[in-house]
Order: structure tokens, then C-alpha cells, then sequence
């Protein structure tokens, strides 16, 4: 089980080891490997059932648990669950009954994806693509549909090697045809997944637009190591860290080294635009490696037909959690004794922290803490509002399934699913990064 924003175990790796590298938070338990394993969806819709009925959050009454059991238990007869394709479509049925659009269902090849990105590697072409001219206020614009008004653009120039740039591929394409078929009426993150594939070494055909001439690039798909953060020295006195997301176990160890670098400058603009948020432990580690002090998060999580609340809090000597429930505190646990390095970043350098309508989940619990914590100065608009997280199982036959099991509060306040508003509200109009200019503006004020 991992979730999707923790683990303890996982969390006392994180601050007892200086160069740990492990998606808005996550634990692990793994289905044992065996030699011959005949799929049987009787025991695949069995396995899933188990892992929702004893961690949803939806399901944490009695009342509410037994009406679900009663209905989805025995829904569907083990003749017609062992028809190929129906246990996977039964499980997303099932889901869906609770109505929380953050649970997930991942079959055999989009859970390998998903292990693959969490290490850091994953097949593809080494492009990041946007959503340009957004008709639709707020949300992510992966779920998109794609039309005349929202096309699939490269985001940026593709790093050096990767089969992108050996292609020719540019920042500002906009992609027309993948494979022949056109993108309109699709959803972005589907075209997105069908340019990337997940077999190394096969092709993909894409049709771009590039100012005003149409183009078609073929690109063989490559194993590609995805780092996380970006350094860049802006002046003299001002870094820039962009952290692209919080899923990859490269999270940590690159922050360290990019917070490490930072702390030798006055000003730090840390960007977490975009940020669609990932494991809570990525998202603690930041906060420690920030702030010398402070609280980072509360979280409320069922465990069986209790709501247990658990708040992780930093001194100068120690991260420890202390939890209660009914508001009685019931443990205190110290996780790990400070040293040299849980804080990465120098205590004076000033901090100005870049929010968009993307940065959700574990974006949102960084960006939440450092309002709360007045640690830094929240720039942009205000942020995507996801405050529940996922509780993430490797179950039967190479599936996974996500299960929204607990809420959370940066800082300890609750962003009532409307997101984190930002100190200075900036919006991007016209030409030129208007919240990156604003952020250099107060950095350089005295």
C-alpha cells in the first residue's frame, strides 16, 4: 500500500539516511510474486473490494460500510467476472459508486507506468507537453478535452539526447495527428500516454503545427530518466528551483542538492506551478528541509471505523507526529532526531513560492505550510484544492487500485477544498511570466 501523500516506515528512511531517494502522499504492501498465477477475476474484484471496503473515507460509518457491502459485494457472478475485461470494468464501476474522483484504477500496463515513474525512468520520447488556451477556469489540464481552443503543445525544448530532440522536436509545437489520427475530441493525458507508449524502442509518428507550417517527426521511444527539479541561477543574489512533481523517489535527494546550492544566495524562487503534488514524504522532506521549525501538515485518516488525526510538526532538534482521536492525544512518536541534514536550506535565505491552478496535493500541503509558517512569500493564484489523498494498493495480477482514505491541512488549516490562496494574487496576461517577474520584484526589494 502507498499513499498518496505515506508511509512511517518509509518516513523514518527519509530523514535517517542523507542521500534516501525513493505520487497529492503513500505506504507499500506488495502481492507476493508467484511462479504461476492463473488470472482468475473472481479474485481480482475480490482483492480490490477488500482494499475499499477497510480504507475508504466515504465508508467509515457502519451505516454507510454495510449499504456498500450489500451492494457491491456479490454484484456479479463468478462466470461473468471471469470473462476477460470484466473484473477491471466491475473495480471501476465500483469506484465510481463512492464518487471521489481522485480513487483510481490502474490496469496491468498503467500500473507498471506508474512503478516506473515513481523510480524515476519511464519510457517515452522525453517531451513535456501543456494545454495551451484553456477555455475551462481552473482544474488540471491533463483531463482536458482537446479541441480548436485547447491544443497539446510542447511545454519546453526537450532535453539534450532525449528522442525528442534527436527528432527535431521544439518548444511551441502543437501536436495535430499522432499515429494519423487526429487529437481533436480526445482527452490530453490519453494522446499523451499514447505518444510516450511503454515499449522501448518502437515507433510513434506525430503531425505538428510549427508557426505556419505543418510538419510530421518520427520518434523511437527511449527508456527516459526524469529528474524532478531544476536549478538555475537567476542573478548574483536570486536562485530559481523549479520542482516539476512530488512522485518520483529522485524527490528528495535532488532537492537536497538544489536547496544546498540555493543557500548560498540571499533569495530563492521556488516554483510549484504546475505541480500536480504526489507522496507525503517527498512533501515533509521539503518542509524539512526549509524550515527549521513549524508544522507541516495534519492529517485525519480512517483506520477501520476510526478517525485518527496525526500532526507532523519540526523543532530545532526533531520531527516527531502526535496523534489523537476524538481529541485525546493517544501517541507522540519521534520519527527523527535533527542533524545536520534534515535542513538543506540556509535559515536567512528568503523565500518566494510560485502557485498556479495546477499545484495540488503535495504542492498545496508545501505551499499551505509556508503560509502558515510565514517561512516564505506565496505568489500566483490560488491553487487547485485538492485536500484528501490516496491510499495506493499493489493488488492482484499486476493491477493497483487508489483509495481516498484520509483528508489533510497544510499548516494545520483547512483549505476547505477551495485551495491555497496566495499572499500576492499575480495572473498571467499578455506576454511574459508575470508571476516569475513579480517574485524577482520583491526579491530585490531591500
Amino acid at each position: 500500500m502507498k499513499r498518496l501523500l505515506g508511509c512511517f516506515v518509509l518516513l523514518f528512511s527519509l530523514f535517517l539516511a542523507t542521500d534516501f531517494h525513493s505520487s497529492p502522499v503513500q505506504a507499500q504492501t506488495q502481492v507476493q510474486p508467484q511462479a504461476i498465477q492463473r488470472f482468475d477475476g473472481k479474485l481480482l474484484y475480490k482483492d480490490a473490494f477488500e482494499h475499499v471496503r477497510d480504507n475508504h473515507l466515504a465508508l467509515l460509518t457502519t451505516s454507510a460500510r454495510e449499504k456498500w457491502i450489500k451492494t457491491w459485494e456479490n454484484r456479479y457472478s463468478d462466470k461473468w467476472l471471469r470473462k476477460s475485461g470484466n473484473a477491471d470494468l466491475a473495480i471501476v464501476r465500483m469506484l465510481e459508486s463512492l464518487k471521489h474522483k481522485h480513487d483510481n484504477y490502474f490496469t496491468r500496463s498503467q500500473w507498471q507506468t506508474q512503478v516506473d515513474e515513481s523510480h524515476g525512468f519511464l519510457v517515452g520520447i522525453g517531451a513535456i507537453f501543456e494545454v495551451i488556451n484553456k477555455t475551462t477556469n481552473g482544474g488540471m489540464t491533463n483531463r482536458y478535452t482537446l479541441s480548436v481552443e485547447r491544443q497539446l503543445v510542447v511545454a519546453e525544448d526537450p532535453a539534450n539526447g532525449s528522442p525528442a530532440a534527436k527528432a527535431g522536436l521544439q518548444k511551441g509545437d502543437i501536436v495535430l495527428f499522432v499515429q494519423g489520427h487526429s487529437v481533436r475530441g480526445q482527452v490530453a493525458q490519453d494522446v499523451i500516454d499514447t505518444i510516450n507508449g511503454s515499449i522501448k524502442g518502437t515507433k510513434v509518428r506525430l503531425t505538428i503545427k510549427r508557426q505556419d507550417s505543418v510538419k510530421q517527426i518520427r520518434l523511437t521511444r527511449d527508456l527516459i530518466i526524469t529528474p524532478t527539479v531544476k536549478f538555475l541561477e537567476v542573478n548574483s543574489n536570486t536562485a530559481y528551483i523549479k520542482q516539476l512533481d512530488f512522485s518520483s523517489e529522485l524527490v528528495e535527494s535532488e532537492m537536497r542538492a538544489a536547496l544546498t546550492k540555493a543557500s548560498k544566495y540571499k533569495t530563492l524562487i521556488l516554483d510549484l506551478r504546475g505541480n500536480l503534488g504526489g507522496r507525503l514524504e517527498a512533501a515533509l522532506s521539503v518542509f524539512a528541509q526549509t524550515h527549521e521549525s513549524g508544522t507541516a501538515v495534519v492529517m485525519r485518516e480512517r483506520m477501520f471505523d476510526k478517525l485518527v488525526e496525526t500532526t507532523f510538526k519540526f523543532t530545532p532538534t526533531e520531527f516527531h507526529t502526535i496523534t489523537s482521536e476524538n481529541g485525546v492525544v493517544t501517541e507522540t512518536n519521534i520519527v527523527a532526531r535533527a542533524d545536520e541534514f534534515l535542513l538543506a536550506l540556509n535559515s536567512s535565505t528568503k523565500v518566494y513560492l510560485l502557485i498556479d491552478d495546477e499545484s495540488a496535493s503535495a504542492s498545496e500541503i508545501v505551499a499551505g505550510a509556508y503560509k502558515v509558517s510565514n517561512r516564505g512569500v506565496v505568489i500566483g493564484i490560488k491553487s487547485y484544492g485538492k485536500d484528501v489523498g490516496q491510499s495506493v494498493f499493489e493488488i492482484q495480477f499486476g493491477r493497483g487500485i487508489s483509495v481516498t482514505s484520509f483528508e489533510f491541512f497544510p499548516g494545520g488549516v483547512s483549505m476547505n477544498r477551495q485551495g491555497i490562496d496566495p499572499h500576492i494574487v499575480v495572473n498571467q496576461r499578455g506576454n511574459g511570466d508575470k508571476q516569475f517577474e513579480r517574485a524577482l520584484e520583491e526579491a530585490i526589494k531591500p
